[in-house]
C-alpha cells in the first residue's frame, strides 16, 4: 500500500526556505465557493506543511436545466505534515489529514424524482474521515530509497439524522495497518544485475453500523484481517533486457461479531513474470503474465436488507468465494524528439490484456419489487455473486505530441467482461476517448485548454437496468499568470454545451440521474 502526500519540498521554489499560497474558486453548477490556504517551510533537517480548505454548495443544476435538490452542505479538510532528516540516509515523516462534511440531501445521493412523485426522502448526512501515517525511509549509498516502513490508521465515520420517515443511522470503519519493504542490489550471480525487493503488508478493518440504535444489516459489524508477503527480482540482462519474476502470498480472515454467520478464511500465492525489451532507443516492449487474488469484503458477503419500504434490497451470500485472476498483458512505448521540428516531441503507449477470472465477484440484480411509503416506483434486489468462469478483455492507447506552445494529449480505453458459461456481459465501463489541447500564447503568460470526453453507449450489459446511452462533453479553460507576478486567474466552463447525460455505474441500477450541466468556474490564486 502506498501513502504519498505533498510535502514542503514539492512546493518550494529553488533557493527558498518558506512559502505560502491561497486559492479561491466559484462554481456555478452548485453555487459553491472553495477556499484553500497552505504554508510550508524547511531548513537543513526539518520541513513542514500545513494546509486547510473549506467549501459550501447548494442544489445542482443538471444538464438541460433541471435541479437535483436538496443538496445543501459544507465541508472542510486539512493536512499537517512534518519531516525530519535524521541523518544522511534516514528520513522520518509524520502526517495527519482530515475531512468533514455535512450535507442535507436525498437519502440516496444519486436519487431525484425517479423514486416517486417529487423528491425521494431527504436527511442531513455527516461524514468524518481521519488518517494518520508514520513513515521511516532509509537510503542506500546512491541516495535511492532502500528501506521503507509505514504505519497508518484510517477512521471513516458516517451519520444520518433522523427524520419523520427515515431512521437515524451511523457507521464506522477503522483501518489499522503496516507495511515494510526492502530493496537490495546484487551482482555477480551469473545472470546479470539483480534488484531484489521483498516485504510484507498487513491491515485490519473493523466495521460497525447502527440504524435506530440496532445493528444495521446492510453494513454488518465485523472484522477483516489481510496479510500479504511479497518478493520481486528485477534482473538486468545486458543493456536491452529486463526480466522481473515476483511472487505474492495473501491470507485473509473475515468474521462478523454477532457470531451468527460463519467465519471465512483463505490464502493463496500469486506469481507474476514480466519481460521488457528496449528494442530501440525510442521503443520499449513488454509482456507479462500474472495472477491476482481478492477476498470478498464484509459487506459483499453479509449485507442483508429486505422490505418494500426500503429504497433497495440486499441479499447476503454466505457462500461467496475469493476472486482469482490470471492476466496476460502486452504493451509498447515509443518516445521520440525532433520528428518534424527542432522543438517537438511525441510519446505513444499501447497496452492490451486478457484475464481469465475464477469466481469473479459481481454485483447482480436478482429481482425487483414494488416500493411502498416513503418510496415509490420499482426497487431492485442486489446480491454479490461468484461468476465461476469469466473473461476480461481490454486495452488502452495513450498519445501526446508537443511542439512549442502546442500540446495535444489523447487517451482511449476499452473493457469487456463476459460470463463464459452463458455469454452474458457483466459490469464493464463503456469505451471512452478523451482529448485535451493546450496552446500557450507567445510572449504572454496566457494559455488556453480545450478538453473533450466521448463515452460510447453501454447498451450490452446483461443487467438491462444498468444500460446507459453514450455522450460527448466538452470543456474550455483560459488561464493567465501576469509576468513576474505570483498571481494566477483561471476561468472556464465544464459541460460547455449543457449536455444532459448520466454515467454508467454498478450499483443503484434504476437510478438514471443526470450529471451537472454547464458549469462556469472562476478561480484566483496567489503565492507568497
Amino acid at each position: 500500500m502506498v501513502f504519498r502526500t505533498i510535502a514542503a519540498g514539492d512546493l518550494l521554489a529553488e533557493g527558498k526556505s518558506a512559502g505560502a499560497d491561497l486559492k479561491a474558486r466559484y462554481e456555478d453548477a452548485d453555487r459553491s465557493m472553495h477556499y484553500m490556504a497552505r504554508a510550508y517551510g524547511r531548513n537543513d533537517r526539518v520541513d513542514g506543511l500545513v494546509a486547510f480548505g473549506t467549501n459550501d454548495w447548494q442544489r445542482i443544476r443538471q444538464g438541460g436545466g433541471s435541479l437535483l435538490q436538496p443538496n445543501d452542505g459544507d465541508s472542510n479538510r486539512g493536512l499537517a505534515k512534518v519531516g525530519l532528516q535524521a541523518s544522511d540516509r534516514l528520513r522520518l515523516e509524520l502526517s495527519h489529514q482530515f475531512f468533514n462534511e455535512s450535507n442535507f440531501r436525498t437519502n440516496n445521493p444519486q436519487a431525484d424524482g425517479a423514486f416517486g412523485a417529487g423528491q425521494a426522502p431527504a436527511q442531513v448526512n455527516h461524514t468524518k474521515q481521519d488518517e494518520t501515517v508514520l513513515k521511516a525511509m532509509a537510503a542506500n549509498d546512491r541516495g535511492e530509497q532502500a528501506l521503507a516502513l509505514t504505519l497508518y490508521r484510517n477512521a471513516l465515520k458516517r451519520n444520518a439524522d433522523k427524520t419523520a420517515s427515515l431512521s437515524a443511522t451511523r457507521s464506522e470503519t477503522e483501518t489499522t495497518g503496516a507495511s515494510v519493504q526492502h530493496t537490495v542490489e546484487l551482482g555477480g550471480l551469473g545472470t546479470g544485475i539483480h534488484r531484489l525487493t521483498y516485504g510484507a503488508d498487513y491491515f485490519e478493518d473493523r466495521q460497525s453500523a447502527f440504524s435506530s440504535g440496532a445493528p444495521n444489516p446492510v453494513i454488518p459489524n465485523g472484522v477483516q484481517k489481510v496479510l500479504g508477503l511479497f518478493v520481486q527480482d528485477e534482473i538486468a540482462l545486458g543493456e536491452a533486457w529486463r526480466l522481473v519474476p515476483s511472487l505474492r502470498w495473501d491470507r485473509y480472515e473475515t468474521s462478523v461479531e454477532s457470531g451468527k454467520r460463519p467465519q471465512a478464511t483463505d490464502s493463496r500465492p500469486s506469481p507474476k513474470l514480466t519481460a521488457a525489451w528496449q528494442a530501440l532507443p525510442e521503443l520499449s516492449i513488454f509482456a507479462s503474465y500474472g495472477e491476482a487474488y481478492r477476498a470478498p469484503s464484509l459487506s459483499e458477503t453479509y449485507q442483508d436488507l429486505s422490505g418494500t419500504n426500503k429504497l433497495f434490497n440486499f441479499a447476503p451470500n454466505l457462500e461467496l468465494k475469493p476472486e482469482t485472476d490470471r492476466t496476460t498483458e502486452i504493451g509498447a512505448t515509443y518516445a521520440a524528439r525532433q520528428l518534424f521540428t527542432a522543438k517537438d516531441s511525441l510519446r505513444l503507449r499501447a497496452t492490451a490484456f486478457q484475464s481469465h477470472v475464477s469466481d469473479l465477484i459481481s454485483n447482480t440484480v436478482i429481482g425487483t419489487y414494488t416500493r411502498t411509503f416513503p418510496f415509490a416506483g420499482t426497487g431492485v434486489v442486489q446480491q454479490y455473486q461468484n461468476v465461476g468462469n469469466a473473461k476480461r478483455d481490454g486495452g488502452e492507447l495513450e498519445g501526446s505530441y508537443r511542439n512549442g506552445p502546442f500540446d495535444l494529449k489523447m487517451a482511449y480505453s476499452r473493457l469487456r467482461v463476459i460470463d463464459r458459461s452463458n455469454g452474458n456481459n457483466l459490469f464493464a465501463p463503456p469505451d471512452k476517448l478523451a482529448a485535451n489541447i493546450r496552446y500557450a500564447f507567445s510572449g504572454s503568460s496566457l494559455w488556453f485548454d480545450w478538453g473533450s470526453v466521448a463515452v460510447a453507449a453501454q447498451d450490452y450489459d446483461s443487467t438491462v437496468l444498468r444500460r446507459r446511452p453514450g455522450y460527448v462533453v466538452h470543456s474550455a479553460f483560459l488561464s493567465w499568470m501576469p509576468h513576474g507576478q505570483r498571481l494566477r486567474i483561471d476561468f472556464g466552463v465544464d459541460n460547455l454545451f449543457d449536455k444532459r447525460y448520466s454515467v454508467y455505474q454498478s450499483g443503484n441500477a434504476v437510478a438514471n440521474v443526470a450529471e451537472a450541466g454547464r458549469n462556469l468556474k472562476l478561480a484566483l490564486s496567489a503565492q507568497f
